[in-house]
């Protein structure tokens, strides 16, 4: 039998099988028996058999584990013997003998509804491992899932050598499935296809030695000679592609499995690669040549779209230069116009109304008005206008046209060719669009009369096909590629082959999938509760209907003062400030020594004892790797990336780390997905830590919000873009952060800040196993009505804060008119169309099923949902299911002002947080240094550990200060100001200077005992 695969270092599989350390209100919710469970304690007799019991019953409720007695924590056994009046001396465990503990084991088991773990069960759980193998999961995350699975199905969890027997069997499976799959089906031909990406090309003074490794890294700049590289690159991957379509098309993976081994490739050296034996290698060749291709479509559609984007803002800033120069000549002409229109009228009117002419003579006056004789240089009146016109056509506003067709030519040498090369979807994609590029390709770029036109709207056609004999060329050329970029970001143009840009029903539950197993993918979601959509539909009008009255008679009977009716019937809304809304962070500050600073490495070193987030830094491979980097390495790669210094730049003004060392173990070991797990770490002890409740307005509630922070950028990146408002001439990226109010910064992702926050606010609220928020606050730019559609389904309550509140509209499913006869002063603007949202509910939860079940991520779906057409029925549908639940809230928001102080209040706390990240990512000029959004994002996640580490550390020492200080009115004053202040504080810590990596540098450091601080009891 093959030796089980390393997933815990020993410490953690220690921490595993033993009882965990439960702080004071655990004790109180877990070792408590129920009514029915002291029935079976009041018949055990010796004091020992009495508290092992309760003891395991408590832990198991905790844990879904059984413990031995040996193991059990003093701690615990003191609260228990406390409990019942039995002196811990008493208490001999040697007294409880292994039939004693079995049949103790099965009465737990009863009691609680569960099933012990049996070789049924490690069948079942080795299916379910096999499927999470599939999704290529780090063994750590399946061993958590596994521990997930059994709780949800309630049955005990197993020793770890268990779970890890069952893991390592799966992982095995399913890569010698994979393996041999490939085997069958690929041939020597495919085989020396996949060799010629380790050929050496050193002869070649304009490669690397091999070809993979030029194809690792594209450019991302929009300079014309970058864009040919990236189109050499992708012809050279399109032929390789298609050669092994054969092969990829009956191997089918998965683009989970497809990313991890391609992401192998991509951190391994070709001599690595040169190791990998037989079929094996091929594997990874194969997924890396998937990855590339679909990567290097996704990055010259960027390119594309930026490219058309500037195109179109150059010739409207140049239009509008234009516009303001001429404003003057047209203004003069204009007067001349009405000048000569005056003099002409009067004269006529003059003679009209002489009484000395005939009225022939009046008529052959007025015919000399409009005549010029051949001998004289008077003009006449059509003459002086027809000057004028022509003037005025000079300056005239609808040059814009033709500032686009100059900017023509620079266009099509950045995405002439990037048209020519992408494969789009025929069946997904729109066929006038499509017909276009067809007959692009097929007379390489030369446009005649007879090219297609019917995807041009009405005023292009006449702009470009004016004159039949000569269409304007270069304008049809820019209206096709600003029609193609943007069908690629509606959804009327698809991809074939792209991680971003394939058609909207792709990232979705498979129709069939879902079709079949419907039930049970809403039983696993949590959505099996809306499967009815009448009965969902009429709790939401009874809601409505209710919220309706509740805040009109407030209004009506004066019971809210902050409201008032203004002359347009629109509510006005006054939300006076909450009496602790300032905190007072000098106060906090002064709890902290004054006579020395903190380190960053002491800061990360003492959280890490009381969090072990450093073992959340796994290898990329799951299997066959060498042990964890020594704890200083990865600190520094932290420190390097987090704030902003940069690998080397840390490497080089450090003592005791080693350059190479260091590079390697942020190549190998830092993921998005370990970070995640690390900061998810330092925030699970937070939440233990009595002290850091005291924020929480409501005990049961999790209120959450989060907010957009712009950083600029140093380097070349497609994923970042023009903000003069924020980055001058220069570009940027957005960096979104979730926060709650204990100030947990448990989510965050870099983003290009054109983009809207809203498509990310889901993500935040899913993507983290910690924070399970229950009302989530956003600004104006994190709303819209289908984050109101999708967290309303989800359970969650959304608040944001909606700048302009009176412009926001109200909906009902009933007229105006029947709010309007009950005497209401706000009523709804609108009637919803119910059937539309009925004919799409069961589309509505598939999607939602999809975020929930993270087959997609929601900013996905989201981002190629919203720009669909307004006549999308799904578009359609959840938006306005989203409306109701909308003017739910802003109805709870103009009679609550409680809500909006609290929702004011937590959104406050984001602008120190703002200027926690901007001290933390000091380095580089506070601008990021990474061109692709995974690297940003990597960047973004070693600030964020940072933040949270010092977060943590605030609360261990305040919590410590508490603990040591014994005057009861002292303690209560330090709570005092710490409740009415923040711990979001920095001041004490040395972020820069000299950064010392050596044992020396924690000789002085704090040490905290963490179980005493989770005991402690802060009211």
């Amino acid at each position: 039998m093959s030796t089980n695969i390393k997933i815990l270092s020993p410490a953690e599989i220690n921490s595993f099988d033993m009882p965990p350390a439960l702080n004071a209100d655990d004790r109180k919710q877990f070792f408590r028996p129920s009514k029915t469970a002291q029935e079976a304690i009041a018949s055990l007799r010796t004091p020992a058999n009495k508290i092992s019991f309760v003891l395991l019953l408590g832990y198991f409720r905790a844990t879904n584990k059984f413990f031995r007695a040996k193991d059990f924590l003093q701690s615990e056994i003191d609260f228990v013997c406390g409990h019942f009046n039995i002196p811990p001396e008493s208490v001999n465990f040697t007294q409880y003998e292994e039939t004693t503990f079995e049949r103790h084991q099965q009465i737990v088991l009863n009691l609680l509804g569960c099933a012990p773990f049996t070789n049924e069960t490690k069948q079942m759980l080795l299916k379910e491992a096999s499927s999470l193998c599939s999704g290529h999961l780090k063994p750590k995350s399946i061993l958590s899932a596994l521990v997930d699975f059994l709780k949800e199905k309630r049955i005990e969890v197993p020793p770890y050598y268990v779970l890890a027997e069952i893991i390592t069997m799966a992982l095995n499976k399913y890569e010698v499935n994979i393996l041999s799959s490939l085997e069958a089906v690929i041939t020597k031909e495919d085989k020396r296809h996949l060799d010629s990406l380790l050929e050496d090309h050193s002869d070649d003074r304009k490669s690397s030695a091999h070809k993979l490794t030029t194809l690792k890294k594209n450019s991302h700049s929009l300079r014309p000679l970058h864009i040919k590289t990236n189109i050499k690159d992708l012809i050279y991957l399109k032929k390789l592609y298609n050669q092994l379509s054969p092969v990829i098309t009956k191997l089918d993976l998965d683009i989970q499995t497809i990313q991890y081994y391609a992401g192998f490739v991509m951190k391994a050296s070709a001599s690595q690669m040169f190791k990998q034996a037989g079929i094996n290698r091929y594997l990874h060749l194969l997924c890396f040549l998937i990855h590339r291709y679909y990567t290097l479509n996704d990055l010259l559609i960027d390119a594309l779209i930026h490219a058309s984007q500037n195109a179109h803002n150059t010739a409207l800033r140049k239009h509008q230069e234009y516009c303001y120069e001429n404003r003057n000549k047209k203004e003069v002409v204009t007067e001349k116009i009405i000048e000569i229109t005056k003099l002409s009228f009067q004269d006529i009117k003059n003679v009209i109304f002489s009484d000395t002419l005939s009225d022939t003579q009046k008529v052959q006056a007025i015919q000399l008005m409009f005549l010029k004789e051949p001998e004289s240089d008077t003009e006449t009146i059509e003459d002086k206008l027809l000057k004028l016109e022509a003037d005025y056509g000079r300056i005239k506003d609808d040059r814009y046209y033709d500032f686009l067709e100059d900017s023509s030519i620079k266009l099509q040498n950045r995405v002439s060719e990037i048209i020519k090369h992408i494969c789009f979807d025929q069946d997904s994609s729109d066929k006038r669009i499509l017909r276009a590029i067809d007959y692009y390709k097929l007379k390489d770029g030369t446009i005649g009369k007879d090219a297609p036109r019917d995807f041009l709207n009405e005023i292009q056609e006449k702009k470009v096909f004016a004159d039949d004999n000569k269409p304007r060329v270069s304008l049809y050329k820019v209206f096709l590629f600003h029609v193609i970029a943007g069908g690629i970001k509606s959804g009327a143009l698809n991809l074939l082959y792209s991680y971003k840009y394939k058609s909207f029903d792709h990232y979705l539950i498979p129709k069939r999938a879902w079709e079949e197993n419907r039930l049970s993918f809403l039983q696993k979601s949590e959505l099996i509760g809306f499967e009815d959509f009448n009965k969902v539909i009429k709790a939401i009008i009874s809601i409505i209907n209710t919220q309706f009255e509740v805040t009109n008679k407030s209004i009506l009977n004066s019971k809210n003062p902050f409201v008032r009716i203004g002359a347009d019937n629109k509510p006005i809304v006054n939300t006076p400030p909450a009496k602790d809304t300032e905190p007072s962070n000098t106060q906090v500050m002064d709890l902290f020594p004054h006579e020395r600073y903190f380190s960053l490495f002491e800061i990360l070193s003492t959280v890490n004892k009381a969090t072990s987030f450093i073992n959340c830094f796994e290898h990329w491979k799951t299997k066959g790797h060498g042990g964890r980097p020594d704890f200083k390495t990865i600190i520094a790669g932290i420190i390097g990336l987090g704030c902003n210094l940069g690998i080397r730049k840390i490497a080089r003004i450090s003592n005791s780390i080693s350059a190479y060392a260091l590079e390697n173990t942020v190549n190998w070991y830092f993921s998005n997905e370990g970070l995640n797990n690390a900061n998810d770490k330092i925030l699970e002890v937070i939440d233990q830590l009595s002290l850091s409740h005291v924020f929480q307005k409501d005990p049961s509630t999790v209120h959450t919000s989060s907010d957009g922070q712009k950083f600029g950028i140093g380097v070349d990146s497609l994923h970042a873009n023009h903000s003069f408002k924020y980055f001058g001439k220069g570009k940027g990226v957005s960096s979104y952060t979730f926060n709650d109010e204990q100030h947990r910064l448990f989510y965050s992702t870099v983003i290009s800040p054109s983009e809207r926050e809203a498509a990310y606010v889901i993500d935040g609220l899913l993507q983290n196993e910690v924070v399970q928020s229950d009302i989530h606050s956003t600004d104006t730019h994190g709303y819209t009505e289908i984050v109101f559609a999708v967290t309303h389904l989800l359970g969650i309550s959304f608040a944001p804060r909606i700048r302009d509140f009176r412009d926001q509209r109200l909906f009902a499913t009933e007229p105006r008119s029947t709010f309007r006869d009950l005497g209401y002063k706000i009523i709804p603007d609108r009637k919803i169309d119910m059937s539309a949202i009925e004919a799409e509910w069961d589309n509505i939860l598939r999607l939602v099923a999809t975020v929930r079940l993270k087959h997609t991520t929601a900013s996905q779906l989201f981002q190629r949902l919203s720009h669909y057409s307004r006549q999308h029925p799904l578009y359609r549908a959840i938006k306005n299911f989203g409306k109701l639940i909308k003017t739910i809230f802003l109805l709870r928001y103009i009679d609550d002002v409680d809500l909006r102080q609290t929702i004011e209040k937590q959104l406050n706390k984001t602008e120190s947080i703002h200027k926690f990240a901007k001290a933390v990512f000091f380095g580089s000029n506070q601008e990021f240094q990474q061109r692709t959004k995974e690297e940003q994002i990597k960047t973004d996640n070693c600030k964020r550990l940072i933040e949270n580490a010092i977060i943590c550390w605030n609360y261990l020492y305040l919590s410590d200060l508490i603990a040591k200080t014994k005057d009861s009115v002292e303690r209560e004053r330090i709570i005092n100001i710490i409740k009415n202040g923040s711990v979001v504080l920095w001041q004490h810590v040395n972020l820069q200077g000299e950064y010392d990596f050596s044992d020396d540098a924690l000789k002085n450091s704090l040490n905290f005992s963490l179980p005493k601080l989770m005991a402690l009891e802060v009211a």
